[in-house]
């Protein structure tokens, strides 16, 4: 009687779980059409199990109808392992069109259900602890050995599957025998009664086990979440594991204890309760632990939709000012006070603070004035800062891929151009040296004025090849002040004007020389330019190093510069003094980038005109 109780109770349990299983698993088939055959597969598990129930309160007529549905099981498990090869493996021995087949399968197999519940010979009568047992008649067995055909059937797809199949998809069909296998340990068993062997049926005890397992192998790799849920059902089923022990060892040494009737109580329903007490405390988890949170931290509702929605809007961000303003506002409106967040910048305020900032190419939180606010309220904080924080990595990430795309974007576009200027050097050198050569016919007026413009061509010939060239660096510890003594000559030579060097005698710059000079010819010519037309124009040159930056400055009394070109000066063509080529400072920026430094104009150095070089004091690669 205490065996028939667990039977009933595992077979109730199979019933509740096949149909769970299969409603879960149909909800879900719009994304994998094969969970749906797999559902169907379920249900008939449950239906099945739902026979064997009744028999043990005495519902035969019902039963019977039930447990002959046998065929329709494998029926629907090969219907999902075509579904589920086909969707996951190109294998050309599936190749065939499978679906005109499978309606005629679930035909035959309903014709061999109703001929095994009307003219099988199937009998109930009792067995061991069972009141009514089904045992096979002659043509019952029938029904029995289609299963078991369309069942290799199945397994015989797989098998090709498992050939064709790769990777997860491999260990998914592996996963899939096991479960079979499994199965078909605990269906065995229920022949038993058929043979006429006077063994008890244990193994279909753990009928909810197959079930699981079944959908565990075929969606583990496909469904994280199914992952999650099996995470669970081993906990719980351990702790009902530890609870029979325990029960057994209790009852064992009830009586010593003095507890004279709990010993006398059958251990079986003693495991039946402690099953029931296992399961009513997995249903009541979830609330109690919320119950529980909200009598600790009873200020602040924090769930798993509250922080899906913080990730969503905070992805939502393009930059990290952007991202700043979200995150202040996330934060402000759930726990309703002002908070700062300060992304990789400092805070100096008295408010609540967030501060993020990456270190060693890691982001890391801090709370800053927080000590006052209530335990929910941190714990929301420190919650929200993580998440921040790894909205924070994943923003870095994706603006780095951008600026890496810009940057290939732009170097293929200065290849074409190098490629367009080459050829346009080409074409352009031969007309104007034809015109060089016929300009020795002319008078010397017209013909130092044709040799000018010729030169200002070839100037504009050598600059745009300059500027379009891949930029190639052999960096080296240069020696700055003798070059710019060379340049000062040159300069004041040119264009008659003063010419001022503040440079230690042993300022150095890890940089190329040719490219070096090339920057320091630019700047210092286009401040000469500029600085002549002034009754005392003047240049200064000063050099300084500050915290690994070295750091040269070219600064000129000419007249200021518009505050609208003062963003697009280091663009080819923006900006251009008489007898340039309007590529100077383009030129220049693209080489102090090449060094990974930077070069900017400022006002606000005591000149009305400066131009910035900073390069950083490591040694580099060249690019």
């Amino acid at each position: 009687m205490n065996r028939l109780l667990i039977f009933q109770s595992m077979m109730g349990l199979t019933v509740v779980c096949g149909l769970f299983v299969s409603a879960w698993l149909a909800k879900h088939a719009q994304q994998n059409r094969y969970l749906l055959p797999l559902a169907g597969f379920n249900a008939a598990m449950a239906i099945w199990c739902l026979g064997q129930w009744m028999l043990t309160v005495d519902k035969p007529g019902i039963a019977i109808v039930l447990l002959n549905i046998n065929p329709l099981m494998p029926t629907l498990f090969l219907h999902f392992a075509l579904s589920f090869l086909t969707a996951h493996v190109p294998n050309a021995l599936l190749d065939f069109n499978w679906r005109r087949f499978m309606p005629w399968i679930y035909a035959l197999s309903t014709i061999v259900i109703v001929f095994s519940i009307n003219f099988s010979g199937n009998y109930l009568k009792p067995w061991l602890d069972f009141p009514l047992f089904l045992h096979l008649g002659q043509l019952g067995w029938g029904n029995i050995i289609y299963t078991l055909f369309i069942g290799l059937l199945a397994h015989g797809v797989l098998v090709l599957g498992f050939i064709a199949a790769k990777g997860n998809v491999r260990r998914a069909i592996v996963l899939i025998f096991a479960a079979g296998a499994w199965g078909f340990t605990m269906a065995s068993s229920y022949l038993i009664a058929s043979m006429g062997v006077a063994l008890y049926p244990y193994f279909l005890w753990f009928m909810p086990s197959y079930l699981l397992l079944l959908t565990f192998a075929v969606l583990r790799y496909q469904m994280l979440a199914v992952n999650y849920w099996a995470i669970k059902t081993i906990v719980w089923s351990l702790v009902v594991l530890v609870l029979l022990v325990l029960t057994t060892l209790i009852t064992s040494i009830a009586s010593p204890l003095g507890l004279p009737l709990l010993s006398e109580v059958p251990l079986s329903v003693l495991w039946l309760y402690s099953t029931i007490t296992a399961l009513v405390l997995w249903m009541l988890y979830k609330p109690l632990q919320q119950l529980a949170s909200r009598l600790v931290y009873p200020d602040v509702d924090l769930n798993e939709a509250v922080m899906d929605k913080w990730l969503e809007n905070l992805n939502a961000a393009h930059s990290f000012s952007e991202l700043q303003d979200l995150a202040k506002q996330e934060i402000s409106k759930h726990i309703k006070q002002k908070v700062v967040v300060a992304i990789n910048q400092p805070s100096n305020t008295t408010h609540l603070t967030i501060c993020c900032d990456k270190q060693a190419d890691k982001w890391f939180f801090s709370l800053e004035n927080w000590q006052d606010v209530t335990p929910g309220i941190r714990q929301a904080a420190e919650i929200f800062a993580s998440l921040l924080v790894s909205v924070c990595d994943n923003l870095d990430k994706s603006l780095l891929l951008a600026q890496q795309e810009q940057q290939r974007q732009e170097e293929l576009r200065l290849v074409e151009l190098g490629a367009l200027a080459a050829s346009m050097a080409h074409e352009l050198r031969n007309p104007l040296n034809i015109i060089s050569m016929a300009s020795a016919q002319c008078e010397d007026k017209v013909k130092d004025h044709i040799q000018t413009q010729l030169s200002r061509a070839d100037t504009l010939i050598q600059d745009l090849l300059s500027y379009a060239r891949v930029i190639e660096l052999s960096c080296q510890k240069v020696s700055l002040f003798p070059l710019l003594q060379a340049l000062k000559q040159s300069i004041e030579a040119d264009y008659k004007i003063q010419v001022d060097i503040e440079c230690d005698c042993h300022f150095s710059l890890w940089a190329d020389g040719f490219r070096l000079q090339q920057v320091l010819t630019n700047l210092l010519d286009n401040a000469a330019a500029f600085s002549q037309a002034q009754p005392n124009g003047r240049v200064l040159i000063q050099c300084s190093s500050h915290q690994g930056i070295d750091k040269v400055t070219v600064h000129n009394n000419g007249p200021a510069i518009a505050k609208t070109m003062r963003g697009e000066l280091f663009k080819p063509f923006i900006s251009k003094r008489p007898g340039g080529s309007g590529l100077g400072l383009a030129i220049v920026a693209r080489i102090i980038k090449a060094h990974r430094g930077k070069v900017y104009f400022s006002d606000q150095l005591g000149w009305p005109v400066s131009f910035v070089i900073e390069l950083p004091k490591q040694e580099i690669s060249g690019e």
